[in-house]
């Protein structure tokens, strides 16, 4: 009988520490996310302040999409480059996953600006990726030149930071979708 209790005893002590471990863990993950919001922030000020006139790097809203993706993004690659079509060898459009869209198109704008880039690089290595859920290289090809890599900033549960400025707005919102990896819940980090 003593035995037995001893037993429950441990057991109940050990389900506390795994829960602890778990709960730490957490807030460590929600702590490393808005220090990384607060960095990319401050490069975007810096962005906007390099700027002239004064802009942020891009203007989406809740809604963007492959054609605003399309539209905003593809064209500033390809202005850089020789042949500015973007098609596949088969000459077809090649598929666009667009849930990582703004975080990729906001670490091209940052990280083409010397001195955003500069105050980006403080984000850890392990939160910029040109990896999809899958470990698949996230990249276009554009004519037939070598496919270009997408890296975007993600945050420790491995979601795209979604990146948002609405027109008429004094600042872009920075979000991360949390513990929970689904946008507008209750856990979602933001800049604001």
């Amino acid at each position: 009988m003593e035995v037995l209790v001893s037993l429950a005893v441990i057991l109940i002590l050990i389900g506390a520490l795994v829960g602890t471990g778990s709960y730490v863990r957490t807030r460590a993950n929600v702590d490393l996310t808005r220090s990384m919001l607060e960095v990319l922030s401050s490069a975007l000020e810096q962005y906007y302040n390099d700027q002239t006139p004064n802009a942020f790097p891009f203007e989406a809203d809740l809604t963007f999409d492959e054609a605003a993706f399309e539209a905003i993004f593809l064209p500033i690659i390809a202005d850089v480059l020789p042949d500015g079509s973007l098609l596949e060898k088969d000459g077809s459009t090649p598929p666009l996953d667009v849930s990582s869209a703004s975080s990729a198109a906001l670490f091209y704008f940052l990280d083409r600006n010397p001195a955003s880039r500069a105050i980006a690089s403080a984000v850890s290595n392990t939160l910029v990726t040109n990896k999809d859920a899958d470990g698949n290289a996230i990249t276009i090809t554009i004519g037939t030149n070598p496919a270009i890599d997408l890296p975007r900033y993600i945050d420790p549960w491995k979601t795209s930071i979604r990146y948002v400025y609405l027109d008429g707005t004094a600042f872009p919102s920075l979000t991360s979708a949390g513990p929970d990896k689904v946008f507008d819940t209750p856990d979602d980090i933001t800049s604001k």
